[in-house]
């Protein structure tokens, strides 16, 4: 949680300057940060992990220097004065604060929704398969941020131009933004997920040595399983996204409270008694679908 908590600052700038260097043509910059930071991460979690022994204190210590430098590759573009957008403190409409906070409620409640839902799975892990599934969900779990960060980047630029869509009342706009999420977005979504579920057993050995440890194995079921989920959860992330700027509040409700917590808990409380360690993880697939079928 120490770790984890400095990159909070870097986290919001990061998000807020993708969707911002779109509308300026610098896509490349985003993704360029992008990369960076998942290099970044994977440099950091080796050294931490495995050379400084630092444990989890490590690896999220590893994701917020990884997010600090995302920021800052983006953020050099501003401070050296190129943008055609500058922040002016004197011109910000104060008087719509209160409409932006209604809008962002949701998304900053999926946040305590996925905290709660921590709380749940954990336990029940602990209940039915002890602490060495708790260690493997958070190895595989830990590892893989390192590349939520793509869908994220995605999300970003598809943000800033559902905004303009609705707002211009464009429909075409906004079907073709969907079409690209549909036919480029999923498809090179699922191609990662592919060759990290072809890469389980050499990234489990970034934590775990010995193949017949049980916590090995569940790592690695870990890592094949989870990254299933990663495609389905572009397409709640746009829907929702869609949800909370047209004003369906009840979408907009709905989507952050199954994805947040109930599409992935109830499903790991039905299922962990006969499956175990790999109930977890599939419950994460299960909520993907649960949610799919809610924007479809």
């Amino acid at each position: 949680i120490m770790g984890m908590a400095l990159g909070i600052i870097p986290l919001f700038l990061g998000q807020q300057l993708s969707g911002f260097l779109s509308l300026e043509n610098q896509n490349k910059l985003t993704t360029v940060a992008g990369v960076t930071y998942i290099l970044v991460n994977l440099v950091l979690n080796y050294l931490f992990v495995a050379v400084f022994k630092m444990g989890t204190f490590g690896l999220a210590l590893a994701t917020a220097l990884g997010l600090w430098t995302f920021a800052l590759v983006q953020l050099q573009y501003y401070i050296r004065g190129k943008s055609l957008l500058r922040l002016q403190f004197r011109k910000i409409k104060w008087n719509e604060i209160a409409e932006i906070f209604k809008i962002g409620v949701p998304g900053a409640l999926s946040f305590g929704y996925q905290a709660l839902r921590g709380l749940i799975v954990n336990m029940l892990t602990l209940s039915f398969v002890g602490s060495v599934g708790v260690s493997a969900f958070t190895a595989s779990n830990s590892f893989l941020c390192l590349f939520w960060a793509i869908p994220s980047g995605m999300l970003a630029v598809s943000r800033m131009l559902i905004s303009i869509g609705v707002g211009e009342e464009d429909r075409e706009s906004l079907q073709n933004l969907m079409r690209i999420m549909f036919f480029r977005y999923l498809p090179l979504m699922s191609a990662i997920a592919a060759l990290l579920i072809a890469a389980a057993v050499p990234m489990t050995h970034l934590y775990y040595q010995d193949p017949g440890d049980p916590v090995f194995q569940m790592t690695v079921w870990g890592f094949r399983i989870l990254p299933l989920s990663m495609p389905l959860s572009i397409i709640c992330m746009h829907f929702v996204c869609y949800a909370q700027v047209s004003g369906k509040k009840l979408l907009m409700h709905t989507l952050p409270l199954v994805d947040g917590v109930l599409g992935a808990a109830i499903p790991t409380a039905l299922l962990i008694p006969l499956m175990g360690m790999n109930s977890v993880y599939w419950a994460s697939v299960i909520n993907g679908i649960v949610t799919t079928v809610i924007d479809l």
